[in-house]
Formats: structure tokens, C-alpha cells, sequence
């Protein structure tokens, strides 16, 4: 309104932010993955696997579409992330990719046939934000772990750690900082799995 010029001054701007933005970059254990995919129904796993291979929140996942699945990647150039309004290109692991396109072939497999949505409910229809989120929730809550679906973006983080990408990649990927990312690397990333990722990749460059 000031940069309108509807008012000349924000009063505001003196008032102290109450809110402070989530500081906990805690993936989720593999243990409390294998348990939470341990008598999972499809629906669930799909929402959970794939949530740990794009750094979405729930209102982006329920908007995300097969038109932007691109193999390696999703593509969501065209629209914008709805926490920070950002152009997201979503780089995904061999993990990852496997992962999607076995879900669009089940899909396209089904009655109903390949939708818009990549998530979709037991009927085939396109899941609510609420929804998809109360189907991980609940299932986490009912194991008795303290989980969310919105830590599954750490989970991917440690992810792109793994594949070898760098410590500002990452931070561009995840909107976090340099610092964040090595912080998390130290506490809960598998240096050996890291370690193991560069053998492979050294293995791949002799080719």
C-alpha cells in the first residue's frame, strides 16, 4: 500500500515477526521408512515414496501433473510454487525416476486410466491437499512416530547428498542456505553411502 501510495506510511514495519520459519532439517530414518511402508496400501506408499524424491509441500504435490514429469526431472517452469512463488526445476535421482515411472505405468494400467495429477485417491480421482496430507499424517500418527509429510523434503535433500550434488545446489534446490545444508550432511547424512556414490561415479566417467 505504501509503494501504491494508498497510505504513507506502514506501521507495521516497527512490530517484531512472531513467526519464525521451521529450523528442523531432520530427514526421516530409514527405519521409520521401512516401518511406515510395512502394510502401507498403494495409495500411501505412492504419496510417501514420492514425496521423498521432490522437496514439494502438500498444496504443490496435489497440483503436480504427468505433463511435468520429464524423466529426469519435473518441470514446473510454467507455474509456481505456491509457499515462496518460485520457477521450480525438480531434479530427480535414478531412485526417483524409477519410481514415477512406475507409478505412471500402473496408472495408465488402471480402469480409469493415466489422469492429470500424478497423486491420485483409491478411485483414481485427483487428491485433495488436506487429503494427501492426512494420509501420511494419520499413518505416521498411528505408528506412533513423529513424523509429517512436510519432513519427507529433508529426506530428499539427503537424497540429492548422496547423488553428489554440491553444498549450493543443494541450497538453490531447497531454498535453504550453504550452511543448512553442510549442518544436515555432518548430523544425518550416510557418509559411506555418499562415498560409495563417488565410487560410482568415477566407475561411470572410465566409460
Amino acid at each position: 500500500a505504501v509503494d501504491l501510495g494508498t497510505i504513507s506510511e506502514n506501521r507495521t514495519d516497527r512490530i517484531k515477526n512472531k513467526y519464525r520459519a521451521p529450523d528442523d532439517k531432520t530427514p526421516i530414518p530409514q527405519a521409520d521408512i521401512a516401518a511406515f511402508l510395512d502394510g502401507a496400501n498403494p495409495t500411501e506408499a505412492d504419496i510417501f515414496i514420492g514425496a521423498t524424491h521432490v522437496p514439494l509441500r502438500r498444496n504443490d504435490l496435489a497440483l503436480l501433473s504427468w505433463s511435468q514429469f520429464k524423466g529426469d526431472h519435473f518441470d514446473l517452469s510454467e507455474v509456481r510454487t505456491s509457499k515462496r512463488n518460485q520457477i521450480a526445476i525438480i531434479p530427480l535421482t535414478a531412485e526417483g525416476q524409477a519410481h514415477f515411472e512406475d507409478m505412471k505405468r500402473r496408472q495408465a494400467q488402471s480402469k480409469k486410466g493415466l489422469g492429470l495429477r500424478v497423486f491420485t485417491g483409491e478411485r483414481g480421482n485427483p487428491m485433495r491437499p488436506d487429503t494427501l496430507g492426512h494420509k501420511i499424517n494419520d499413518r505416521f500418527k498411528d505408528l506412533g512416530l513423529d513424523h509429517t509429510l512436510h519432513r519427507t523434503r529433508n529426506t530428499y535433500a539427503t537424497r540429492l547428498c548422496v547423488a553428489g550434488f554440491s553444498n549450493a545446489e543443494i541450497a538453490l534446490i531447497m531454498g535453504w542456505s550453504e550452511t543448512d545444508v553442510e549442518a544436515m550432511k555432518k548430523i544425518y547424512v550416510d557418509r559411506n553411502a555418499v562415498v560409495l556414490s563417488m565410487i560410482h561415479r568415477l566407475n561411470q566417467n572410465k566409460h
